[in-house]
């Protein structure tokens, strides 16, 4: 392996967004034994100024790989546009269109993430991440850095990297209910698209149940738009969150839109899964627990 691909190993494993979403496969892939060290390739390319229509065969070769390995749609369709904008301001302001020059290009990716890696012999210039990802500029980086999880670019700036994963679109409602004279932190969730589980995606939630002071939590799904995949499960997403024994938890979903998704690991000593039309149900299940433990 030549010096330079070392770098780029390394550049891969410690870059944080990639261990976050590693960390992320790992849990999932876990749960459903599969190998997911073995689930992350990588693709390669090295391409001389004058002869950019190659890229168009190798962009081509990595799109049918990704539909063999079921990653998502969304994620395939913003790799598309992202790796589109990053080689052709490699070729057209980096190598200037010259043989002199090239473009050496990376792609690491799984069915959880996949990161693109661009690198030209040009000069560079100056990257402002904060610039392009602001407002709602034309130009192909403004682009490329909305649709990416994150955009970055080395010192020099002839090395770009972008990073696509699931877009987080939970949205997060914590308040608090009197019933039956306790206190329940109700907290609602929904999402602006039919949703699929990273680890990360459910960090708001997260974050609300370590907010949330109550012992008695209710957390109502209702409003999510559930949606199968294959790679994608339920069981070690949340359940973590519900493994406090100090607390008590209920989650309401509707339970004729969850497809494939398996939530019996929400069924323990200190949390249960209830159908939409037993919300009041919940409640009282929370209550009762409470009352039991004293």
């Amino acid at each position: 392996m030549i010096l330079s691909e070392v770098f780029a190993f390394l550049r891969f494993i410690l870059d944080p967004t990639t261990r976050r979403n590693i960390r992320a496969a790992r849990g999932l892939a876990g749960y459903q034994r599969l190998p997911w060290h073995k689930l992350i390739k990588t693709a390669r390319a090295k391409v001389h100024g004058d002869r950019s229509y190659e890229i168009t065969v190798f962009s081509h070769v990595l799109e049918r790989d990704f539909q063999e390995m079921k990653i998502d749609d969304d994620i395939v369709g913003r790799f598309r546009v992202i790796f589109g904008e990053l080689v052709d301001n490699a070729f057209r302001h980096g190598c200037k269109e010259s043989h002199k020059h090239c473009v050496r290009i990376r792609c690491d990716y799984s069915p959880w993430f996949i990161r693109i890696e661009v690198a030209d012999s040009g000069g560079g210039f100056n990257f402002h991440p904060d610039v392009w990802s602001a407002g709602g500029g034309t130009h192909g980086l403004d682009i490329a850095a909305r649709l990416a999880t994150s955009l970055t670019a080395n010192t020099r700036g002839n090395r770009l990297t972008a990073f696509i994963a699931p877009r987080r679109d939970l949205e997060v409602f914590p308040t608090v209910e009197t019933f039956q004279d306790y206190e329940i932190a109700v907290i609602t969730i929904s999402n602006r698209a039919d949703w699929h589980y990273l680890v990360s995606d459910w960090e708001p939630l997260r974050q609300a149940l370590a907010l949330a002071p109550q012992r008695l939590v209710l957390i109502n799904s209702l409003n999510m738009r559930w949606r199968s995949v294959e790679y994608f499960t339920g069981i070690p997403v949340i359940a973590p969150f519900l493994a406090d024994p100090a607390r008590f938890f209920a989650f309401v979903a509707d339970l004729r839109t969850l497809g494939a998704f398996d939530l019996r690991a929400l069924r323990r000593n200190n949390s249960q899964v209830f159908d939409r039309a037993h919300f009041e149900q919940a409640k009282s299940w929370l209550v009762d627990q409470e009352r039991a433990a004293k």
